[in-house]
């Protein structure tokens, strides 16, 4: 700023040039832009307000390119797990002598209480199997119930007897669906 002395008073100028918000760079003197007749002060506020709003857009852009960056940094490492997964595979380690006392008495318990015990049966099969898997070299477990199995195949049983049998794909899938998701790493 500059002090200059107009008609006795004593003035304060800006002699420099500023750009309005239409992109015109007006001279240092000029009050009104010389394109877009704005005033000084609003050409210069709104030219701020939208570099102001164009540096909030970009860090915001900035921001989001991050978390997405993030994102497929965290499914590549899925990806990655799973390959490995993949690669060493699930193992069976079971003997099929363990099995025999077990089985034995789930059939004879199925046998006595006319089949009812067989929902339970099948959740301690399940739970044998399960628990003689390893995958990637972790142990796993079954917390399936056998009122969580007999709950599901009665549903899905009056289902394929309501829609007689066409609904059977869809119960399988159900079935081995829920049986998967009752499967978890046990340590």
């Amino acid at each position: 700023m500059t002090q200059v002395t107009i008609d006795g008073m004593d003035t304060q100028l800006d002699f420099q040039d500023w750009e309005c918000v239409c992109g015109y760079v007006n001279e240092g003197i000029d009050e009104n832009c010389m394109r877009c007749s704005r005033d000084r002060a609003t050409g210069i506020a709104e030219l701020n307000a939208r570099k102001e709003a164009e540096l909030v857009a970009a860090q915001k852009a900035r921001l989001e390119e991050e978390q997405r960056q993030q994102a497929e940094a965290v499914e590549r490492e899925k990806a990655q797990e799973n390959r490995v997964a993949r690669l060493t595979g699930l193992e069976f380690n079971g003997d099929a002598k363990d099995f025999l006392g077990p089985f034995l008495l789930i059939m004879l318990l199925s046998f006595v209480t006319f089949g009812i015990y067989s929902f339970w049966g099948a959740a301690k099969m399940m739970d044998w199997v399960v628990g003689n898997c390893t995958l990637a070299g972790r142990r796993l477990r079954f917390t399936g119930t056998g009122v969580d199995v007999l709950v599901l195949y009665l549903v899905q049983g009056i289902l394929v007897s309501i829609t007689f049998g066409i609904y059977t794909p869809w119960a399988v899938a159900n079935i081995t669906k829920w049986f998967t998701g009752k499967v978890e790493y046990a340590d």
